[in-house]
Order: C-alpha cells, then structure tokens, then sequence
C-alpha cells in the first residue's frame, strides 16, 4: 500500500506492506463482487436477448446463428458470442432470470482485479487499489453487469487486451501485442463497432511498450491489425458463408449479416434517433454529465469529472518533475511500462469521451466500452498527485497513504451511493423493452396453449419486442410477420395459407406501429391479419393496453 513508482522502499517495509496491500485488493474485489451479485434475481430479465438465448439453446442452427425464436426464421441483431456463454450458463444450471446474467457478472467481477494488475504494473499498488476501487462502485460497471447484455463482457475483453501488452515481459512484446489485437478483434466480435473505441488505445499502448525501431514497431502493429481482422471477421464471414437456411437479422434491410453490421450497427449508430426516440441525450460536451435524464447517463459523471481533473493534475505534476530531474529519453523497462501503460489508459478515456459525447445513438450501457479507463485514470491521478505533495512537502510515507484513502473514500462515496440504490431497486440498462408482467405471460401461455392443439406456431407476432417474453417461457416457434420497422417478413399469401391450414391461429399484436387494417402506413401482412382479426385478449388474461393485444385469426 505504501509503494509509489519513485519510492524504493526497505525489504522490512515491503513486508509489511504487502500483506495489508494483499489484504485491501482482495477486499475491493470482493465488495464489488457483492454489489453485482446482491438479491441478483430482482433485476428483471430483458425479454429480447432472454427470448434468443431459449431459441438458441433448442438447436445447433439456432446456436450458431443468434436465432431470436425457435423456429429460426430470424435472429438477434448483433453477433451471438456473448449469448453462447449464456447458452452455456443456462445449459448448466437451468433456464433463470439468475444464469442469464451470470457470465456478465463474472466478466464485471473479473474486470477488477484485471484492471488493479494493470495500474500497478505502471504506477504501484497504491494507485492500482484506488482504480479497483473506483470500478467495483462505479454505477455505470454495477448496472451493466446486473444486466443481461453484452456490454460488460465486451469492456472485460478489452481491458483484457491492455492488460496482455502491460503484462508481457520486453522479450515477449511484439507476441502480446498481435495478442492484444486479437482480443480486440474478439470484443468486436461481441458488440461489434462500439469495441474500436479502444482500438487507438491499445495501438498507443503498444508502440509505447515495444523497445523496437519503428520499423518494427510498425511491422507488430500491423500484424496485429491482422489479427484483429481474423477474429473479427470470423463469426460473420463463416455464417454468411455456411450453407443451408440463414435466419434473417433483426434490423437488417436485405438480409444480410454485413449490412445489420455494418449499416444498423456502424453508420446508422453515428446519426441522431427520430423524434420522440427513447433515451436521448442531446450531444455536447455536458452530455456524460447530466443527472436528470431515466437514462441514467449522468452515473459516470460522478468519477468522470474528478478522473479528468485528477488526470491534467498527475500529467502537469509528471511534466514538471521530468523538467527538473532532466530525464534522458532512453527508458528503462519500468519506466517503458509506465509510460505505456499511461498513455494507453489517456487515449482510452479521450477517445471514449469525445465519441460518446457527440455520438447520436447513445444508451448507458454502450459506456462501459471505456468505463475502466476512467476507473483507471481516477486512480492514477489520485495517487500522482498526493504523491507530488507528499515530496513536495516531506510527507511521511503512512501519511500519504492515508490522504489517499480518505480522498478516495469520499470521492466515491456519492457513486457507491448510487449503486446501492440501483441495486435495492433492481434496475436493469434496457428498460426491459417489451416486458409483460409474469402472470400474464403464464396466463396467455396457458390459453394458447389449451386453444390451439396441433398448431405449428404458437402464435404469430407483429415484432420481435413484444414476442420476447413468450419465446423465453416456452420455447416454441412464432411466426414472424413484420421486423423492426414494420418491414415484412411473411406476405399476406403466406399467412392466409397457414390460418387456413391451423398452422398458427393467435397473432400478438404490438399496435405502436399498426392500429387498422386500413392503415396505409401499415404493411400488407398486417392489414390482411387485422382485417380477419377477433380480439381475445380478455379471455387470455391479457390486461388491457394500448401497445399490445391478442386477436384470434379466421379466415
């Protein structure tokens, strides 16, 4: 705890030192365990990724493919890596609100220690501990990894991908670094372009810690572009490519897995939402700053400002001393790692704050593509700049350490506030968009089975959102007629023919989008399915609302 990167203390110091260093780690850790995992099942589920993962678990197709229900007619909008640990983790311990979340606890929980080693490779235990610290209360990293997305696993890998160059001993580097490049390339693979906000500074980080000529600099770096290149494309090349019945993807336009990549997930992230969208901030420079939005964006705010101002104080302190010390430019292994390490976590942060600053699309839990460089920063600033005072002044060491902690326990004590408020709330980072109370779901399930025997579908569905929850109760094949937007997935022809024939019977409507079937804007599936619609909703146990119903379908 007492160690600084200029200190060189005693072999008695560091003995005792270490245990209690040892000690407070493994304390963080363990609390910010307990804070992602505490009375777990009162987070709800989210009814879209929970409904892929049922479908996905039915089959080796569904599996490969990120199929959103059983029948495999269509499939999630993102690549399905995260969502096959989730397969695994429901596989093992059984279809629950708990195992669906469990692989994202463990990456948050990993995250930790993950990103203590990191700091203290470059600026000692003291500011490695406060950068844990920050992460295990951050509420942004606690929400996130209560949820069942991707993004927590995503912000894991890439820290991951630092953590592999930072590591690595000098004669080792170049391989860390092509290392690096293929973790990279895999948290690309599991949340696609959000993961290349860390891609500058992973490229910073390595040209840092290679003691090469930049020739060979260079020469690693583009092997390990290649890399990237490799695991990145690998799961969409192969499904595109792979024969046989492809599902369509959710959010694409022509089918294609390239164009829900890169068209939906990468230019279409740039633009502003339409009017009336949910969750938006407008752009600017206090967006990441603001505490009234129900996005809760405003949650990074509260360690994001002092990192930043924290950050300027440790690289004006860093400066000065390299002034007077005079420092040659040829850096010893230590003093490469540092710089490595420092550079890397500073251009993390940059780049995670301008992009998510005057991005159009932007929803809380997107930020935890660089959350841990703003923990990271926070506890290398913190510790820089009581450490320049402690020399400045002729601190004792033990001094200086408890400044630290007491300035470290009361900058975070309004985030660790606001995790625990979010965790006896049980809130989730997706609005838990289409969910249906649990007794509904069990009451319409209950219907439509004991109303259509011999059935192949157990319903159709005019959007994947509001089939979601009943997909991941049951488990059984929904025909699919409209995709996001409205855009249609069955043609009135074919629907007829399967009313006709018994082969589905109940359609779920989700009327934000069609109310008549005189609706010009409605797509010809729905027009023809409302026009030979009766409603039976009551009957089912399906509580009156405007944004979803049960009809029975008649020819």
């Amino acid at each position: 705890m007492t160690d600084t990167v200029s200190s060189r203390p005693t072999s008695r110091s560091v003995s005792i030192a270490l245990p209690w260093a040892t000690l407070a780690v493994v304390a963080v850790c363990v609390f910010g365990v307990v804070l992602r995992a505490w009375d777990f099942s009162r987070t709800p589920p989210n009814p879209f990724y929970d409904a892929a993962v049922r479908s996905m678990g039915l089959s080796w197709h569904n599996f490969f493919y990120g199929a959103f229900e059983p029948g495999g007619s269509v499939s999630v909008d993102k690549a399905p890596i995260d969502l096959w640990l989730q397969v695994a983790s429901t596989k093992l311990l059984g279809f629950s609100s708990v195992t669906l979340r469990l692989p994202q606890v463990i990456a948050g929980s990993l995250a930790i220690p993950l990103l203590y080693d990191l700091v203290r490779r470059g600026f000692g235990r003291r500011a490695g501990l406060v950068a844990a610290s920050a992460l295990a209360v951050l509420p942004i990293a606690v929400l996130t990894s209560r949820s069942d997305t991707m993004d927590t696993l995503m912000g894991t890998v890439l820290l991951a991908a630092l953590w592999t160059i930072a590591a690595a001993p000098p004669e080792r580097r170049r391989r860390a670094v092509v290392g690096a490049g293929a973790l990279a390339g895999l948290a690309f693979e599991i949340k696609l372009f959000q993961a290349m906000v860390a891609i500058p500074a992973i490229a910073a980080m390595a040209w840092w810690a290679l003691d090469d000529l930049p020739s060979r600099r260079i020469r690693t770096l583009q092997h390990a572009a290649i890399a990237f290149v490799v695991v990145a494309a690998a799961w969409p090349v192969a499904a595109s490519l792979a024969p046989g019945h492809h599902p369509f993807p959710l959010g694409a336009t022509d089918g294609t897995i390239a164009n829900v990549i890169l068209i939906y997930n990468g230019l279409d992230r740039l633009g502003y939402p339409a009017a009336g969208a949910l969750n938006v901030v407008p752009p600017g420079p206090f967006r990441l700053l603001t505490t009234t939005h129900p996005d809760y964006l405003g949650m990074i705010g509260t360690v994001l400002v002092p990192a930043l101002l924290l950050g300027g104080l440790a690289i004006r302190s860093a400066a000065v001393a390299r002034k007077r010390t005079r420092t040659p430019r040829a850096l010893d292994p230590a003093a490469r790692t540092r710089v490595a390490v420092g550079v890397g976590i500073g251009v993390w942060l940059l780049c995670g704050f301008l992009l998510f600053s005057v991005q159009g699309r932007v929803r809380m839990r997107y930020l935890e593509a660089f959350t841990p460089s703003v923990a990271a920063t926070f506890g290398i600033g913190l510790s820089a700049w009581i450490g320049a005072l402690a020399r400045r002044h002729d601190w004792r060491p033990h001094v200086s350490t408890y400044v630290v902690a007491l300035l470290t326990a009361g900058l975070l004590a309004a985030p660790l506030l606001t995790s625990m408020r979010l965790v006896r709330t049980g809130a989730e980072d997706s609005q838990t968009l289409g969910a249906i109370p649990a007794a509904q779901v069990e009451s319409v399930s209950r219907y439509l089975h004991a109303h259509q025997p011999g059935a192949r579908y157990e319903f159709a569905s005019s959007g994947s959102i509001v089939a979601g929850p009943l997909i991941a109760r049951d488990g059984e094949p929904v025909l699919m007629l409209t995709g996001w937007w409205g855009r249609q997935q069955t043609t009135p022809a074919q629907l007829e023919a399967k009313v006709r024939t018994g082969e589905v019977r109940h359609l779920l409507l989700d009327e934000t989008g069609c109310r008549s079937p005189h609706d010009a804007s409605c797509s010809p599936v729905m027009r023809w399915a409302l026009a030979h619609a009766t409603d039976v909703s009551a009957q089912a146990g399906l509580a009156a609302n405007p944004f979803r119903r049960l009809v029975r379908l008649h020819v």
